[in-house]
């Protein structure tokens, strides 16, 4: 009894030995395997001994240069090429044609098995690691963007070049100019550019306002008229065509929350304005010809939001005033209901001539929305000076990207390109 006993004890701890040792020997082939997989002669050395890094002319000459893998598979035969400092040369080919590989073996990426390919005036199967960092860049077909800045990504490279004590803002960063010089050489320009004018600065950046003021200044009076096809600029004398009735009316950017366009039918103060600059009744009557004339061309047609372009009217607001066009049809203005009202009220404000071809804009509509922008300016000074950063040529407003700040105006939306031709300007 006592040895069947003990031989029932010893199973469970001679199974767990046995299953830790197969873990283990699992554990020990696949570190093997991995290490032999990176244990590999360097071919290259890093750093060259006894000298610095050679600064190299950026001519490239490559003779004969052929490339064999260990399988006797020819990727290059006998290319031959020159590239002067400055020039830039174009290889074109069919996938598999060994473009991609001669550029890593003049990168030195990949080490060519016959011939000569030289960087300068030195042998580029001759060179350390560091010559080649000194005077080469790679983009690969997969380029990987590291986390931080632009400018941390560009500087990549040459910050580790020139070791840890030298710092993005210390004496060794290169200069400013020398950074765009890199950015336009290499097609980044005008992208990096448009980063930073879409860029909203805080309002502690005093020291960049009157930098920016007198670029919208210089702008104007450069590039005003070359524009004016695709940009309408802001006047507090003049009704915007491509802005909406609100944007019009209001003429700044919204501080506050309830002044914000989805966020005016609930503000009284707003609506009762509207009541003392006698545009209630001519803003429910826009708002009912734009609810009638969406409806009858819309209403046997799908819900596709290109049909939607020129009405103010979005495709899930469809229903909604169908159902309110089905409702007042044969009704007056005074008959409907406040619900109704609003619904109408926030149609027309939202209404832009330039864009929203459904309705015409009376002229006399016109002369009322800018006397009401003076009346707005003084009751909401009264009421809450903070509440709007109104549009002034001598004012920045802070809640506006750099770009909508030099440009001062809106853009022409019926126009794709115009966006693009205001920033190349």
């Amino acid at each position: 009894m006592a040895f069947l006993s003990a031989q029932e004890k010893l199973y469970d701890p001679w199974k767990e030995l046995i299953e830790f040792y197969q873990v283990y020997q699992d554990g020990s082939i696949n570190y093997y395997k991995t290490m032999a997989f990176f244990d590999v002669p360097v071919e290259t050395a890093l750093v060259a001994k006894d000298r610095e890094p050679y600064e190299l002319e950026g001519s490239v000459h490559v003779e004969h240069l052929s490339l064999e893998t260990p399988d006797g598979i020819r990727l290059l035969d006998d290319v031959s090429l020159d590239m002067l400092q400055g020039e830039q040369v174009a290889l074109v080919g069919f996938s598999g044609s060994g473009k991609s590989s001669l550029a890593l073996c003049i990168a030195q990426l990949y080490q060519y098995t016959s011939g000569h390919a030289t960087l300068g005036s030195r042998e580029i199967s001759g060179l350390a690691k560091a010559d080649i960092t000194r005077n080469m860049g790679l983009v690969s077909q997969s380029p990987f963007i590291f986390e931080g800045t632009i400018r941390e990504n560009l500087l990549y490279s040459y910050m580790a070049l020139h070791g840890e004590d030298c710092t993005l803002e210390g004496d060794c960063a290169p200069e400013l100019d020398a950074l765009v010089q890199v950015l336009q050489q290499s097609g980044l320009f005008v992208d990096v550019l448009r980063f930073g004018l879409n860029t909203i600065l805080q309002e502690e950046e005093e020291e960049n306002l009157p930098v920016i003021i007198d670029m919208r200044k210089s702008f104007q009076q450069e590039y005003g008229e070359a524009v004016a096809e695709w940009v309408e600029f802001f006047d507090e004398r003049q009704f915007l065509s491509y802005a909406g009735i609100a944007e019009n009316i209001i003429f700044g950017a919204p501080m506050a929350d309830e002044f914000k366009n989805d966020r005016l039918m609930e503000n009284p103060f707003f609506l009762d304005f509207l009541d003392d600059a006698d545009l209630t009744r001519p803003l429910l009557s826009l708002g009912k010809e734009i609810a009638y004339q969406t409806v009858d061309i819309l209403k046997n047609l799908t819900l596709d939001r290109m049909f939607f372009e020129q009405t103010p009217i979005r495709p899930e607001e469809f229903a909604q005033y169908e159902e309110i066009v089905r409702v007042i049809k044969n009704k007056s203005l005074h008959q409907i209901n406040r619900q109704q009202t609003l619904a109408l009220l926030e149609l027309a404000l939202r209404f832009s001539p330039g864009k929203h071809r459904i309705a015409a804009i009376p002229e006399f509509m016109v002369h009322l929305i800018l006397e009401g922008r003076f009346l707005f300016k003084e009751r909401i000074k009264q009421k809450n000076a903070h509440a709007v950063a109104f549009f002034k040529n001598d004012r920045y407003i802070h809640s506006q990207t750099i770009f909508n700040n030099i440009l001062f105006g809106i853009v022409k939306t019926t126009n794709p390109a115009a966006q693009e031709k205001s920033t190349s300007s």
